[in-house]
């Protein structure tokens, strides 16, 4: 209740609409009852309401990234909470959103729209590359503060796993999971092993 009340009163605030994109992201999950693989054992209205969630995510990132760089929204004390840039964050989370979604209008076999979207958290996660940390420093920040971080290693893991899903982007997504493996990721390491990513 307290974070409605925060968008009551700044709907348009960046900090308050990041906090409320990973809820609304992690609440998809939840009312869909797990992951989004196997989504036609999954109830019509649980699917539903898990994209009503994701969308809602991804329309509450979208708005933190539009208002961040804005002088009026500087908010020293929300920025000091997050060790990790927002707009790094925030992209990053933007590319996972947008891929379950894909994932839910392909089982609605509302193509166009899960195309869409596909190719979009391609870019999402291209942009969240380009102004990440190093893996070092992500992992040297684990290990001080005991917290997991969004690290390059998966970033570049997602961004093949989106790729493996397009046609003919078998090379991209085999070219993301070798950067991914040799940053010590063990998903992107099992994917060049199935996906004999060391014949492209």
């Amino acid at each position: 209740k307290y974070l409605q009340k925060g968008l009551e009163l700044s709907p348009d605030d960046p900090y308050i609409n990041l906090i409320a994109g990973e809820i609304q992201f992690d609440n998809g999950f939840v009312v869909l009852g797990g992951d989004t693989y196997n989504l036609s054992k999954k109830p019509k209205d649980k699917k539903a309401l898990s994209l009503q969630s994701f969308e809602k995510a991804k329309k509450s990132f979208e708005k933190t990234l539009t208002k961040i760089n804005l002088d009026a929204y500087k908010n020293p004390l929300f920025e000091s909470g997050y060790v990790q840039d927002v707009s790094y964050l925030t992209n990053a989370l933007l590319g996972d959103t947008k891929f379950e979604l894909y994932f839910l209008y392909k089982d609605k076999k509302e193509r166009s729209t899960a195309k869409n979207y596909l190719k979009e958290a391609v870019e999402d996660y291209t942009q969240a590359i380009s102004i990440a940390p190093s893996q070092e420093e992500v992992i040297k920040i684990e290990l001080d503060r005991d917290m997991d971080l969004y690290s390059p290693a998966e970033l570049y893991l997602s961004r093949g796993n989106v790729y493996s899903w397009m046609n003919n982007k078998e090379k991209q997504a085999c070219s993301d999971w070798k950067v991914s493996k040799k940053l010590g990721n063990a998903d992107a390491r099992a994917n060049v092993k199935d996906w004999r990513c060391w014949y492209s």
